[in-house]
Order: C-alpha cells, then sequence, then structure tokens
C-alpha cells in the first residue's frame, strides 16, 4: 500500500485545497495522514473569508512541527 502525508497550516487552507485531494487519495486506495503545523485541528476557509469546516488530525503530535526552509 502506498502512503503519503499533508501538512498544512492550523487556519487558512482553503477547503477545496485540501479536502479534494485528500479525497482523491483515499478513492485510490492511499492510506494518507493529515497533519497541521501547530499540531492541532485545521480550520479550513472558503473563498479565503467564509469558515470552512474543522478538519481532524489523523495523528497529534505532542508539540508543533518546526519547518526549515
Amino acid at each position: 500500500m502506498t502512503n503519503s502525508l499533508i501538512i498544512t497550516t492550523n487556519y487558512g487552507t482553503e477547503t477545496d485545497e485540501l479536502l479534494t485531494p485528500l479525497q482523491a487519495l483515499k478513492e485510490a486506495g492511499v492510506r494518507t495522514t493529515v497533519a497541521s503545523v501547530g499540531g492541532n485541528e485545521i480550520q479550513t476557509l472558503r473563498g479565503d473569508k467564509t469558515a470552512g469546516p474543522v478538519i481532524a488530525l489523523s495523528v497529534r503530535s505532542p508539540r508543533p512541527i518546526t519547518i526549515l526552509w
């Protein structure tokens, strides 16, 4: 089985930019873990303004993730 990881911010991710690929991966049989930089649920937005659904994480981290660029 193939695995994938989606990492996103806790707030402001467009609903469709998260849920559309997530659904496609699931339909393709890819085991997908959803994580957030802050380690909390993800509050999505519609049109950068309206609150969308809150997405629960697949795994909770005991501390926030640090991303180095």
